[in-house]
């Protein structure tokens, strides 16, 4: 979402989800860690996400950004693919989800959808299965001049459940 500057911003909600998907966008967001919780079936990211692109404000020609960390946790993960091209972090381009499909263990997981997720990358692609995901707001979000916090600001890598409150 692309906003004026004079546009105030508030974030209507601390979670995200699946049903939020197409009004959610992951566009240049960094991925500064990846975690197998294989117990779970989880896949865990801990991101900068961008909730909106603030246009330039005159005279300056750069965007700005209402950003925060947050913990995107897919769940009934299988099948993990990945060709990437390790470089020093990981910068989405593009997130798709298609050959939506009842899970073989639906019964098992109270889950009747799951889809291939596919996460391309500046840096290659992976993709994997899954019933969908929560994305959880750790922070207020601040108005950013990056796209990425540095480690100090973002307190270094974390995957926290624990969503900040409005």
């Amino acid at each position: 979402m692309v906003i004026s500057p004079t546009t105030p911003f508030e974030l209507t909600k601390s979670i995200w989800t699946e049903n939020d998907f197409d009004e959610m966008g992951w566009h240049d967001v960094h991925i500064h860690a990846l975690a197998f919780a294989t117990r779970d079936h989880e896949l865990l990211m801990d991101v900068d996400y961008m909730f909106a692109w603030v246009d330039p404000e005159p005279p300056s020609k750069h965007y700005t950004f209402w950003m925060s960390p947050c913990t995107l946790i897919f769940r009934n993960v299988h099948s993990f693919t990945a060709n990437i091209e390790w470089g020093l972090g990981l910068e989405i381009s593009h997130v798709s989800r298609d050959e939506k499909r009842v899970p073989n263990n639906a019964d098992h997981i109270k889950e009747t959808e799951e889809w291939k997720w596919v996460f391309e990358c500046q840096e290659g692609c992976f993709s994997f299965f899954s019933t969908g995901y929560n994305q959880i707001t750790r922070r207020k979000p601040i108005k950013a001049t990056s796209q990425v916090f540095s480690w100090a600001e973002r307190g270094g890598v974390s995957f926290d459940r624990a969503q900040w409150e409005q």
